[in-house]
């Protein structure tokens, strides 16, 4: 499963790039990496969401079926594409800062630009987190009795920001094992290709099932039982 997730994943990237070839030549070079960053986030948001279900069914032994999959798509597209649309809007706003403060001379614009980057730093550590919760959170992992909990992309992202609060130091060596893991993945093209997806999702899911018990804010027995049921 982490080489399936991992090969579509990479196809379908490679795809959206690919589109970015098919625009008119007369677009201005903003507008058209523009159109290729939105035509990623819609095609690649879902199945990310996808891919952590995966991984999650993965960590509570659950069976993997092609329905369960098109189960998942279906619940989780509405709030996956937001939440991309919400990544995208912060790295533009992130990278016009950065690109504007950097033609300041100064120290306050040396100082600006290190704050946007302290900030895209830890909007960053707290992505780790999103996918895991974006599906334990719609399959009713925060529901209480007489209580339904929150949906949604803010839901997760304020759910991530209090991990990362929480628990700084772990979340930092989370973003260090994802990092290490990315760079060995990159040594070679097929690890990128075949297992680098895959594997991130595997090693950001189980810990961030591992940070909710500890809190004891989601029970991960009823979160399985929330999911489709396991079929024969």
């Amino acid at each position: 499963m982490v080489l399936v997730v991992s090969v579509v994943g990479t196809a379908v990237l490679l795809l959206s790039l690919a589109v970015g070839l098919l625009l008119p030549t007369t677009l201005p070079a903003p507008l058209r990496t523009f159109a290729v960053a939105l035509i990623t986030v819609i095609t690649l948001s879902p199945l990310l969401t996808i891919a952590f279900d995966v991984a999650l069914r993965i960590a509570d032994h659950r069976e993997i079926t092609f329905s369960s999959c098109l189960e998942s798509l279906r619940r989780f597209f509405p709030t996956a594409i937001r939440l991309g649309l919400i990544h995208l809007v912060v790295g533009m706003l992130t990278a016009l800062n950065v690109t504007f403060y950097l033609q300041l001379s100064g120290i306050s614009g040396r100082a600006t630009v290190l704050l946007c980057l302290y900030v895209l730093l830890f909007w960053s550590t707290m992505a780790l987190y999103q996918g895991p919760l974006l599906v334990l959170q719609e399959t009713g992992a925060f529901d209480e009795p007489g209580r339904t909990g929150r949906r949604g992309a803010m839901a997760v992202i304020r759910r991530s920001f209090f991990l990362v609060v929480g628990e700084p130091l772990f979340s930092i060596g989370l973003g260090l094992a994802v990092l290490l893991w990315s760079a060995v993945a990159l040594l070679t093209a097929v690890g990128a290709a075949m297992l680098w997806l895959g594997g991130v999702c595997i090693l950001t899911a189980v810990p961030t099932r591992a940070l909710l018990a500890k809190y004891g804010v989601a029970n991960m027995a009823d979160s399985a039982a929330a999911g489709p049921a396991k079929e024969a």
